[in-house]
């Protein structure tokens, strides 16, 4: 079964946007902090991918969200204001 553009692509979506709630999981759960920061970056890339594939649907700008909110953590807060800040605010 060949896939058609457009399924194909919600299938991927929908691929890393599950990665990105994977490695939030795997960031939460790693037994030092720099391998858990690690996962949650690839985390955050992940639902970045999620959201430039469809960005009308929620779970990719969530799971982005919520890696980000960890990555703010203390330990962490210089790393995920810059990644932020490269946004802009506008």
């Amino acid at each position: 079964m060949v896939l058609s553009g457009a399924h194909a692509a919600l299938i991927v979506m929908k691929v890393q946007w599950r990665l990105a709630r994977a490695l939030f999981f795997l960031g939460q759960q790693s037994g030092s902090p720099d391998s858990g920061r690690a996962a949650l970056r690839r985390g955050d890339c992940a639902g970045e991918r999620a959201v430039a594939l469809n960005d009308h649907r929620v779970e990719g700008h969530f799971w982005v969200g919520v890696n980000l909110a960890c990555l703010l953590k203390p330990t962490a807060a210089s790393e995920a204001h810059e990644r932020f800040a490269w946004r802009g605010s506008s």
